[in-house]
């Protein structure tokens, strides 16, 4: 069977999986650490140097889009959420 065509029945719950491989997409892994450094400093705890090194990569790839980022910020919020809707 063609690596294209393989199931994935179970994927992990809350993460994106790439049908022919059962990893995580690269983009979305990157979109989602932006996603968590931008709530970081949203909630006013400071940046460590690891954060700017980080963002300043992240910023300059063009896989990681403003959209990506984006759905990951509401991804991780809803995880905290406990996947609940919001009323």
């Amino acid at each position: 069977m063609p690596p294209a065509l393989i199931k994935i029945d179970h994927p992990a719950e809350g993460s994106r999986v790439a049908a022919n491989l059962g990893r995580i997409d690269p983009s979305w892994r990157k979109a989602r650490i932006a996603a968590r450094i931008l709530l970081k400093s949203g909630r006013g705890r400071p940046f460590s140097l690891r954060d700017y090194r980080l963002s300043k990569q992240l910023r300059n790839d063009p896989a990681v889009t403003n959209r990506l980022v984006d759905q990951a910020i509401h991804f991780t919020r809803a995880r905290q959420n406990g996947f609940r809707l919001m009323a």
